[in-house]
């Protein structure tokens, strides 16, 4: 028994345990991520790969402010992709929900984050490593900040799925601004290909995001 325990893996969302091997909880939908793991950075040789983190940040910030429009504006046709969505399981019974209060929050957010993103787009387009470090940097405290406190909003089902997608979101752009700081810090092409590779996760989340405010 011990050891099959140890074989399993504990969901951060739902708390289901699943294989070790499985890429997706069975129970609320999450997708786990082995490779979020922070390994120490070695120096290795500088490379113009900066460019093309500052390309795929400004996706990242048209994807954020995208989702801030369709807060105070119309709906869109399309709907989100059908395996994007998890059943809503409310919480115990309470008087009301914090769906006013967790918009105005997410707001505030989406502002702080969309503010990052452009001054790291701003500093990686003049190769000005030191502004992609200190910008990434804050990028990712956002985040981590955001994230300490998302799960503290009741929100209703309107709300919850555009809860949980933003939640995603923040885990990558935090990963994003993490690699960014060390592709800067260490101009170093493999971390800064994982910012990308990250920045582009949170950018599909905040779509999915805006999709389900129609």
């Amino acid at each position: 028994m011990e050891e099959e325990d140890k074989k399993m893996k504990e969901c951060p969302d739902c708390k289901n345990k699943v294989i070790n091997e499985a890429v997706y909880c069975t129970t609320c939908g999450h997708k786990f991520d082995e490779s979020k793991i922070k390994p120490e950075p070695q120096p290795k040789k500088k490379t113009p790969i900066i460019g093309i983190l500052a390309v795929l940040l400004v996706v990242g910030v048209v994807a954020i402010i995208g989702l801030a429009y369709v807060y105070s504006s119309g709906t869109i046709d399309v709907k989100p992709p059908d395996d994007a969505y998890v059943p809503y399981v409310p919480p115990a019974p309470i008087v009301s929900y914090d769906d006013a209060e967790y918009v105005i929050w997410q707001g505030n957010i989406l502002d702080d984050v969309s503010t990052d993103c452009e001054m790291i787009s701003l500093y990686a387009g003049s190769y000005n490593f030191n502004g992609v470090e200190t910008w990434s940097k804050m990028l990712e405290n956002d985040c981590s900040d955001a994230l300490d406190e998302i799960d503290d909003y009741d929100v209703s089902s309107k709300y919850y799925n555009v809860q949980r997608q933003f939640k995603f979101a923040l885990e990558d752009y935090e990963m994003a601004g993490y690699w960014g700081y060390m592709g800067a810090k260490y101009t170093d092409a493999d971390y800064l290909d994982m910012a990308v590779d990250y920045m582009e996760d949170g950018t599909e989340h905040i779509n999915i995001a805006i999709l389900y405010l129609e």
